[in-house]
């Protein structure tokens, strides 16, 4: 899959570069074989990370605009694409529900990792995202996958 060749390519570099780093949304659920498909690359970073992931994907591919939207109140948010896949960096990941802001949890250093050809791929973590998405309002009805996928290990 090309989407993963992208994704190992990203990680050389942050990794290198010792960036706090970790795979979140639709590919998180894709390596536990949740979905089938993702959609794009969602990396969630430490925002004090910003500045040189910025310097890293503006060096692997083009940054594209973005919109904000009233919902979100995101410290860092950036979209880029690399080889036609977009990846959206994501720092502060606040969400706004009842007047009040959720913060989706930075991952900790303990969180579950894999291999891409020896290159190390952090991954957020499950609960992280079945919090986040009923923050979102469930958007894309990932809750119940999660939830089932929780329960069934």
């Amino acid at each position: 899959m090309r989407m993963l060749d992208v994704l190992e390519k990203i990680a050389k570099e942050f990794n290198k570069n010792n960036v706090k780093w970790a795979v979140g949304a639709s590919l998180l659920l894709y390596f536990y074989n949740i979905v089938e498909k993702p959609n794009d690359i969602d990396l969630i970073i430490d925002s004090k990370d910003e500045d040189i992931v910025c310097e890293i994907m503006n060096k692997l591919g083009n940054e594209q605009s973005v919109e904000s939207v009233r919902k979100y109140k995101t410290g860092v948010f950036h979209k880029f694409y690399i080889k036609e896949i977009e990846v959206d960096i994501i720092g502060d990941f606040n969400i706004l529900v009842n007047d009040k802001y959720y913060l989706h949890p930075f991952p900790n250093s303990t969180g579950k990792s894999i291999l891409i050809n020896e290159t190390k791929i952090y991954l957020d973590s499950l609960s992280n995202w079945l919090d986040t998405y009923i923050a979102m309002g469930d958007p894309k009805n990932r809750v119940k996958l999660i939830k089932k996928f929780l329960n069934n290990r």
